[in-house]
């Protein structure tokens, strides 16, 4: 794991490139795991370093919201997610 700079708590888990197009990160936030996102590298790379760890902890928040700590192994509807996301 690597402590991203600027936002306590915040952790990079993994981190994997797909070629030019995507990255997929998975986070942890206060020793909480996220499940892992992916996203357009031309996204992830659009902010410079302080905006963009400010940007992945809000990311990391709101994944740990909608589906919990990935550790837990919890499965939702898509209904769930949508009733989490717009709560």
């Amino acid at each position: 794991m690597s402590a991203l700079a600027g936002v306590s708590g915040l952790e990079m888990v993994r981190y994997r490139e797909h070629g030019a197009q995507a990255v997929t990160v998975q986070l942890a936030l206060n020793e909480h795991l996220a499940v892992p996102m992916t996203v357009e590298r031309e996204v992830f790379w659009g902010f410079d370093e302080p905006e963009r760890h400010k940007w992945l902890a809000r990311c990391a928040r709101t994944l740990l919201d909608v589906y919990g700590d990935a550790r837990d192994g919890c499965v939702l509807t898509d209904y769930e997610v949508q009733q989490r996301a717009a709560a």
